[in-house]
């Protein structure tokens, strides 16, 4: 994989991120209320079992639901990308 792609997964991912968080802040706005995109919920998005009834990893499930999807789309990119550069050369 070039730096190239890898770069452009980053921007794409963390312009995903920003539009995440511009939706929650709009919602926000409107409703008064925080309810943000947690992680969990991609998740249940992607028809994944056990994000709607976790039989196991209970605490895992716990962390997932407490992070916002924002959060995840901007730093986890960034570090993924730094470990593979940085791992690579």
């Amino acid at each position: 994989m070039d730096d190239e792609t890898i770069f452009g997964f980053v921007i794409l991912s963390i312009l995903a991120g920003i539009g995440v968080l511009i939706y929650d802040i709009y919602s926000y706005l409107k409703s008064g209320n925080w309810d943000s995109i947690d992680t969990i919920d991609l998740l249940r998005e992607m028809k994944a079992d056990w994000a709607f009834n976790p039989t196991d990893w209970i605490g895992l499930w716990e962390v997932l639901n407490a992070i916002p999807l924002f959060i995840i789309l901007i730093i986890l990119p960034i570090l993924l990308a730094y470990i593979v550069l940085r791992f690579t050369d």
